[in-house]
């Protein structure tokens, strides 16, 4: 069992290999990239659109507000020059330069939201023209990586005829084991017992694991996770 297992996971290597190329490969890494990126432009681009939107409505409302205090102040000011009544000019004059506070506080915060709206429309355009580069990058490169893949195809098969004939002679529980680790990542998966250590982490085996080992062959490190045996 324990040799049939050896051999499964040599093959096995050899899979992953291909895998490996494939995964590391410019092709899949740009393919991907651009996938990801254009998966997630229309949302950012919809958020930059709704802010835009919203900057505009409060700019208007701003400028409304400016219209009017603007025509308050030259109310007052009209007041002021017919007036002779020393009271009501100093009134309005007061009154005037109030308003000229919430001027001078309005003319700052359009501004504020000036800036704002043009570092949005910069940085929607620099997304569509991003957008449209990773649109070529997608097309360029999905054909690149199916290319890749085609190659490798062939490959690919004999291993995995390979591995199934290997596979005859391990239990399925123990298949099934091995499998989802691989799944997980794991690899490699089998080590040989070290004394009473685990081969790749290093780690003591207990007395309980010890025991299981005598008796079943092949365990489960329970620190790493990967299957440990002793040859018997």
């Amino acid at each position: 069992m324990i040799e049939k297992l050896i051999k499964y996971q040599e093959i096995d290597e050899k899979l992953r290999v291909i895998e490996q190329e494939i995964s590391h490969s410019d092709e899949r890494l740009k393919y991907g990239q651009s996938v990801k990126f254009l998966e997630n432009a229309p949302e950012k681009l919809d958020k930059l659109d709704s802010r835009a939107g919203e900057l505009y409505k409060i700019v208007g409302q701003l400028t409304d507000k400016y219209k009017e205090l603007d025509e308050n102040v030259n109310e007052y000011n009209g007041i002021i020059e017919i007036s002779k009544d020393i009271e009501v000019i100093n009134f309005y004059k007061k009154n005037a330069s109030k308003l000229y506070e919430q001027i001078k506080e309005l003319k700052s915060s359009i501004n504020t939201v000036v800036e704002e709206i043009s570092i949005i429309n910069e940085n929607f355009e620099k997304m569509k023209n991003q957008t449209i580069l990773m649109q070529r990058q997608y097309k360029e490169y999905k054909q690149k990586y199916s290319e890749l893949k085609s190659q490798k195809e062939s490959d690919i098969k004999k291993i995995e005829t390979a591995l199934q004939k290997a596979s005859k002679g391990i239990t399925p529980e123990l298949l099934e084991k091995y499998k989802q680790k691989r799944k997980d990542k794991i690899f490699p998966i089998l080590y040989e017992v070290n004394g009473k250590r685990c081969s790749q982490c290093g780690m003591e085996l207990s007395l309980s694991e010890l025991s299981n080992l005598d008796r079943d062959k092949i365990i489960e490190c329970e620190n790493c996770r990967r299957l440990i045996y002793t040859k018997e």
